[in-house]
């Protein structure tokens, strides 16, 4: 397993690194005012846990984002591994709280997690894959420099049934 150094990412705003049981306070206020539901000191601790657990197992990588300055979390983003052995491939996903959302931190955090990826977690390919509707995703990947590799035809479960789903690459 990486140590958790080598999976601390920083930016000009940002740290980006997997949660610890102290992140708690961090993440429960940025929740509650999101209006998401916090389960309370007890879930936190067992999605910390259980994030551990797929690292060690080399199935997920889940980092917080956090405001430097601050220590205010301000969304997540998770690195899932697709195939590991001879394609070296994984999955991007992230996610802003609503009220910190078009300031650019999606961009600047996914980019620290890119470099992660690539350079510790020894990926080749790490795609990006979002509703062919969602265009603040779509704009952060594009401003990731990520290559738009195609559309996944009804691919996204959704309440209104299944959608099409935009496909962006970096690949190293």
């Amino acid at each position: 397993m990486k140590s958790n150094n080598q999976l601390n990412g920083v930016s000009p705003r940002l740290c980006v690194r997997p949660y610890k049981l102290s992140d708690y306070k961090s993440w429960s206020t940025a929740v509650i005012r999101a209006c998401e539901v916090d389960g309370g000191k007890d879930s936190f601790r067992k999605k910390v846990l259980k994030n551990r657990q797929l690292r060690k197992e080399d199935r997920s990588y889940v980092f917080g984002i956090f405001h430097k300055k601050t220590n205010e979390h301000l969304g997540e983003i998770e690195i899932n591994i697709i195939v590991r052995r001879n394609f070296r491939w994984a999955n991007l996903g992230y996610e802003i709280h609503s009220h910190y959302r078009n300031k650019g931190f999606a961009k600047e955090g996914a980019a620290a997690v890119l470099e992660i990826g690539h350079n510790f977690l020894d990926l080749h390919r790490i795609e990006a894959v979002m509703p062919a509707s969602n265009k603040a995703s779509i704009k952060v990947a594009r401003a990731l420099k990520m290559k738009k590799e195609g559309i996944r035809r009804r691919f996204i479960p959704m309440s209104e049934g299944w959608t099409d789903a935009m496909v962006f690459v970096s690949v190293r």
